[in-house]
């Protein structure tokens, strides 16, 4: 079996590649890793990475199910320290049977190989209900350090954050206690590289539960 080298390159499954979402309920996404030179590529036993399986799900499970999130602004008048939680609604498994891995190549001792996830009836149902026009669409960046073991999610997580903080400031309502809601990533986010930093942004649609006022406190 090919042993790949620990250090991989600067491709992930949500980044330079570009916007990769469903087409025809079909998800297809490159990753990519070095092997040791003196090793003959065998595609029949290529592995692809934990790491990179590990984003996938986050990414995919992301687009299909997305995530309940708790949000609370700081406000320094009352001395409240901003609070954000993110929790996946579903998760997609490892071993999935829509999951798959095809088109192995190498080039430049580089090994390539495309993800594929295809969606069931009641997952293209379940993202048709969310592409609505009373559903607000929102943009948001997020940054964290690549030395960081949860850098890559980490910097997913604020990029949300700061889409929900950018759709509702744009209400030019007062400052809420507290946001309750869920929010879908609307296309594959990108992930940039840059000074020992990743740069995610991402594209998200958001539904609104609950939105308490400081009044009612």
């Amino acid at each position: 079996m090919i042993k790949f080298r620990s250090l991989l390159i600067f491709l992930f499954p949500f980044s330079l590649f570009g916007n990769n979402s469903f087409i025809d309920g079909v998800f297809v996404h490159p990753v990519s890793r070095y092997f040791d030179m003196d090793m003959e590529a065998n595609n029949s036993e290529f592995e692809v990475e934990k790491e990179f399986i590990n984003d996938i799900i986050e990414i995919v499970s992301g687009m299909i199910y997305g995530w309940k999130f708790t949000y609370i602004p700081s406000d320094i008048k009352r001395e409240i320290k901003e609070e954000f939680v993110l929790e996946p609604i579903a998760l997609i498994k490892l071993g999935d049977p829509n999951m798959s891995f095809r088109d192995n190549w190498v080039k430049d001792y580089i090994m390539y190989q495309n993800i594929v996830y295809r969606l069931s009836d009641f997952q293209k149902k379940r993202i048709a209900s969310w592409n609505t026009a009373t559903t607000p669409d929102s943009y948001g960046e997020g940054e964290e350090s690549i030395f960081l073991e949860k850098g890559k999610s980490l910097s997913l997580e604020y990029a949300i954050k700061d889409s929900i903080k950018r759709e509702f400031q744009s209400r030019g309502k007062d400052k809420p206690r507290i946001i309750e809601g869920q929010v879908l990533l609307k296309e594959n986010p990108r992930l940039f590289i840059n000074a020992g930093m990743y740069t995610t942004q991402v594209e998200t649609l958001i539904l609104y539960k609950n939105i308490l006022d400081y009044r009612y406190h």
